[in-house]
């Protein structure tokens, strides 16, 4: 089992190549699905053993010294996972198989919804050394590294759109599947409540 200084896990379209973009500004050698150097950022981690799904070059979650965890507004990721991981994308059905997430296939904001929470919920018992928003605390992140001695080129990151794909946004995608149950409505406002964000379902 490799080691490695930074290991950074996030939910698929919640920022993991924006963490591991950050991280390579501040000087530090760590990959975004591959080891480097200095670790890696990869949402499959979630998951200790592979195979996994886009990676060839390591099968199971490194040691690390680290923990990183990022999240994203979910108004925003949400359409971004709904049009771009269905059920027939290998990343769907390994977050069903080997993360133990309990997909639907009606809803996919429902589906969304609860495979966010429970990437929460199981990322939070791996017990991360910290947990920022990829919005606006770049500056978080960068401060963590510095208190724990980890040498790194302090960058203010200039603001930017995080998700380049087209498609509808939130309040289009419900016109478009339906209407949200109560239960995955309060696990969303859980998640917005918990890591600041304003929006409620």
């Amino acid at each position: 089992m490799q080691h490695c200084k930074i290991v950074g896990i996030g939910h698929p379209r919640s920022g993991t190549k924006t963490t591991a973009t950050l991280l390579q500004k501040s000087g530090l050698d760590v990959g975004h699905e591959t080891i480097k150097k200095d670790g890696v950022v990869a949402w499959q981690l979630l998951a200790p053993y592979g195979p996994y799904p886009y990676i060839t070059d390591f099968n199971s979650r490194p040691k690390f010294d680290y923990l990183i965890y990022n999240v994203r507004n979910p108004f925003d990721s949400i359409p971004s996972i709904v049009y771009t991981e269905d059920t027939k994308m290998p990343s769907f059905n390994f977050r069903l198989r080997e993360c133990k997430i309990p997909l639907k296939e009606n809803n996919p904001i429902e589906n969304a919804i609860i495979s966010i929470s429970y990437f929460d919920k199981l990322i939070d018992e791996m017990q991360p050394h910290i947990t920022f928003r990829i919005e606006d605390q770049s500056d978080k992140l960068f401060k963590f590294l510095k208190r724990q001695k980890i040498k790194i080129n302090y960058t203010k990151i200039p603001k930017k759109k995080y998700n380049r794909r087209k498609h509808p946004n939130f309040e289009e995608m419900v016109l478009e599947f339906g209407d949200i149950s109560y239960k995955c409505k309060k696990l969303f406002n859980n998640f917005c409540f918990k890591h600041g964000y304003l929006n409620k379902l």
